[in-house]
């Protein structure tokens, strides 16, 4: 290996390291440092006279991805915008107009997302590039593949010291802010982290099985890919256990293929002579070894992993606030924009207004690559991918049979490619930046000296793409700038056509390094701040209201920045507060804290009825609502508004008992569980809770409203009990006996049949009807439904009925007496 070619070498490994180890690149500094090493890893090879035979799939698939979304960044008039994504466009210029401010006017519904995409996959094609140059030998392919299987490594490394130190901060030094992973690693989200272990597990088999190695690299191999593994099963990630697996499998089917093969060859090889080969002395101790060691692992570790696939099922197709939710919301994007999408990079503040439960779970990508890409690039780029995409497929694994390193990065490709299915983890550099080295393994192309032919396509192409891009830019008035220099660049590229071959090729390696490095400068501008950066700035200082201008115009189509200039109008009673806070409403419908907002306004307004909707609508995305509660208690103090005020259709109906029980507001959560019952419902939940209550709280007419909502929803002779028990409270004989006229066929529960005929016969003991109530008391004996701890009950009922009779009787013996000396008196005595 050339001088040159270990500096190259040195600077892109660096550039995998910080893309994995600094926070995987998450940071906008981070990826302008991984730029900058790329950079400079190309500037090593500008003046090298060998150069890529022809274009390798990996770059022509990175190319496409690069155009889409620079033309998405491309200034166009307002009528072709509206043409392509009317909706999109008109909430952009509604924004605009309501903020006077003046949004970059392109495809892309967020700039900023898209410049950073733009940068991220220029750093993708140096890097591609880059390894390219070293996959065209097999010593090279050995170096990137263990480079990138050294790094998982080391990450997995780093993960273990943090938890055996229980560390809480990254390095000691950077504390997750939107994250809370299971184990603190250089890949806060576990998911990224997970899919990246297993790309290092299965390239650390596959290399153990590589023979043209020190044997004691071997053994090292098979050291980190327990290491990657242990990981990996502490992440929790479903996703990365599933891509291992399938990656484990692929990658072990391809070297058993490759020894059949092998075997085949060789008995058909020169003079009909059959090689020797002896697998037992060979591989067959590696394997053994590396099975044992992965069982022991799998079996120590896996429990929780194995406890959370156990509870995989498909009710979470149905949840609300699972992805596959959001990849059906997704569709919505799809429909309003098909043909260009709504912008890469973009999603994050676009899918609020589509997606319901955005209002308590966020999500900042659709955790499906492929559905994505189709978002985000829509059908037309899709396909272009889609096309180049399985052209990269077909050429990878057509060298299937080039020994462990290719078996090896077949796997690890197969395994990310199937969790792409279900996560995000390539538009993230710490997982992407493996990803494409491994890849370049596999769509190797060869090296040859420049020839007088030798990019005279390129040059045509992009003096065309130039004169094209420039005009679109110089008829923009905000760009014409960049128009006017796009064109001055592209009369360049004309006398480059009759350069020497070598100076052609020298120029295009500038222009791809300087590319590079603009695109490091491009994300470290203000301009190429996230929308998670810009919340956090509006939250943690305190902007001014040209400040909170800066970020709409950033981000047009996020609500955070209307809902926050809201805010601050409510506090200086600006009139155009209501405007700001309905169109942040327009583009998140359900966010919590804007209907909040909104109900505050109503209220200081006077409008009470009106804010109790606004704060219904805010609880149904709220997940702890208990202070919300007390908010609305204390807004609304009439009980019909405030019960108005809650929901009831919650989810979470148990934290909005507790809260109102630990208000003491039992009256408010009678009218609400009233408006609750009213819904149809297969569920007795709320009726009883409700009944249970309006009993205790001797309020028998919501009683009655309870049971009889629940005799609708059950006509069991639980429901009958309940009801006639309420009309017991209220009096009403004649309908108990109605009722329950057939309580002596009752089936079920013996307690219920008993509690029935108590009723009936105290009805009869009111009406101081004693004999039928005796006779009802025996026949309730005698129907076996009479429990030991009823039998107290009956006693008492026949002993009552006993002393009402005695005294009865001696009423009536008193009365007779009384009625004899009344008699006696108006009687005259004869005379003797």
């Amino acid at each position: 290996m050339r001088f040159r070619d270990r500096i190259a070498y040195g600077l892109a490994a660096l550039a995998l390291l910080v893309s994995v180890l600094v926070i995987g690149g998450a940071q906008r500094g981070t990826q302008a440092m991984v730029a900058v090493l790329v950079a400079g890893a190309l500037a090593t090879q500008v003046f090298a006279r060998r150069r890529l035979d022809r274009m390798s799939p990996l770059v022509v698939l990175l190319g496409i991805a690069l155009g889409l979304t620079a033309l998405q960044l491309i200034p166009l008039p307002d009528a072709i915008r509206e043409a392509l994504n009317p909706h999109g466009e008109a909430l952009r210029a509604d924004g605009a107009a309501l903020t006077h401010t003046t949004p970059w006017g392109s495809l892309s519904l967020d700039p900023a997302g898209t410049m950073r995409a733009l940068t991220f996959f220029l750093i993708l094609i140096g890097i591609a590039v880059v390894a390219l140059r070293f996959a065209a030998s097999e010593k090279g392919r050995f170096a990137l593949l263990a480079a990138v299987a050294a790094t998982c490594g080391l990450a997995a490394l780093v993960t273990g010291i943090h938890t055996i130190l229980n560390l809480d901060a990254l390095y000691g030094v950077y504390e997750p802010l939107h994250a809370s992973p299971p184990v603190l690693s250089p890949l806060l989200n576990s998911n990224h982290m997970g899919s990246l272990m297993a790309l290092g597990a299965v390239l650390s088999v596959g290399l153990a099985f590589y023979t043209r190695q020190n044997v004691r690299l071997r053994v090292l191999w098979i050291f980190n890919a327990l290491g990657c593994l242990l990981v990996m099963l502490a992440t929790l990630s479903r996703g990365a256990v599933l891509a291992f697996a399938f990656g484990f499998a692929v990658t072990g089917a391809a070297l058993i293929a490759q020894k059949l093969d092998s075997k085949q060859q060789a008995s058909h090889g020169h003079g009909g002579r059959r090689r020797r080969i002896n697998p037992l002395t060979s591989q067959l101790p590696i394997a053994i070894i590396i099975a044992f060691g992965l069982g022991l692992v799998v079996y120590s570790s896996a429990g929780k992993v194995a406890s959370q696939l156990d509870n995989t099922s498909l009710t979470e197709l149905s949840q609300p606030s699972s992805k596959y939710a959001a990849w059906k919301s997704s569709i919505k994007l799809v429909k309003e924009s098909p043909w260009v999408g709504i912008g890469r990079g973009a999603f994050e503040p676009t899918f609020t207004r589509v997606h319901d439960p955005a209002a308590y779970v966020t999500f900042s990508h659709l955790e499906n690559e492929y559905l994505q890409a189709v978002v985000e690039w829509g059908i037309v780029g899709a396909l272009a991918l889609a096309a180049a995409f399985g052209w990269c497929l077909m050429r990878a694994f057509r060298r299937w049979r080039d020994g462990p390193l290719a078996a090896a990065a077949i796997g690890a490709v197969a395994g990310v490619l199937l969790q792409s299915t279900v996560d995000f983890g390539i538009e993230l550099l710490g997982v992407a930046v493996p990803m494409t080295i491994v890849a370049a393994t596999l769509l190797v192309v060869p090296l040859r000296e420049t020839s007088n032919s030798s990019h005279s396509r390129v040059l045509w192409g992009g003096f065309a793409g130039l004169v094209l891009v420039g005009a679109i830019f110089a008829l923009q008035p905000e760009a014409r700038s960049i128009g006017f220099a796009l064109l001055f660049a592209s009369a360049l590229v004309i006398p480059m056509r009759k350069a020497p071959p070598m100076l052609r090729t020298v120029v295009l390696r500038f222009v791809l390094i300087a590319s590079i490095v603009a695109g490091a400068l491009l994300v470290l501008l203000p301009d190429a701040r996230s929308v998670q950066e810009d919340h956090d700035a509006l939250l943690d200082g305190n902007p001014s209201l040209a400040d909170v201008h800066e970020v709409i115009e950033r981000h047009p189509l996020d609500y955070f920045g209307y809902g926050h200039a809201a805010g601050q109008m409510m506090n200086t009673n600006d009139p155009r507060a209501a405007s700001y806070l309905n169109h942040a409403l327009v583009l998140h419908p359900t966010h919590p804290g804007l209907h909040r907002l909104a109900a505050r306004v109503l209220v200081a307004t006077g409008r009470r009825d009106q804010a109790a909707v606004q704060y219904s609508l805010a609880l149904e995305g709220t997940l702890a609502p208990a202070k919300l509660l007390l908010e609305i208690v204390t807004l609304l103090p009439n009980v019909d508004q405030a019960a108005a005020a809650i929901p009831t259709d919650l989810e979470n109906s148990e934290l909005i008992y507790k809260a109102l029980k630990d208000m003491k507001r039992d009256d408010i959560m009678l009218r609400w569980l009233a408006r609750s019952i009213v819904r149809p419902s297969v569920n007795t939940e709320k009726t009883d809770r409700m009944y249970d209550l309006a009993m205790e709280k001797k309020e028998y007419g919501f009683a009655e409203r309870a049971a009889q909502a629940r005799l609708k929803i059950a006509r069991t002779t639980t429901s009958r009990l309940k009801l006639a028990q309420v009309h017991a409270k209220q009096g009403k004989q004649d309908v108990i006996l109605a009722e329950l006229s057939d309580v002596a066929g009752w089936r079920g529960r013996l307690d219920e049949k008993a509690d029935a005929w108590l009723l009936v016969c105290d009805v009869k003991i009111d009406r101081k009807q004693w004999d039928p109530a005796v006779e009802c008391i025996h026949r309730l004996e005698g129907s076996g439904a009479l429990t030991a701890g009823k039998r107290d009950e009956t006693n008492k009922r026949l002993t009552f009925i006993k002393e009402q009779r005695t005294l009865e009787a001696r009423q009536q013996a008193i009365e007779a007496l009384e009625r004899n000396l009344r008699e006696s008196i108006k009687t005259p005595t004869p005379t003797p």
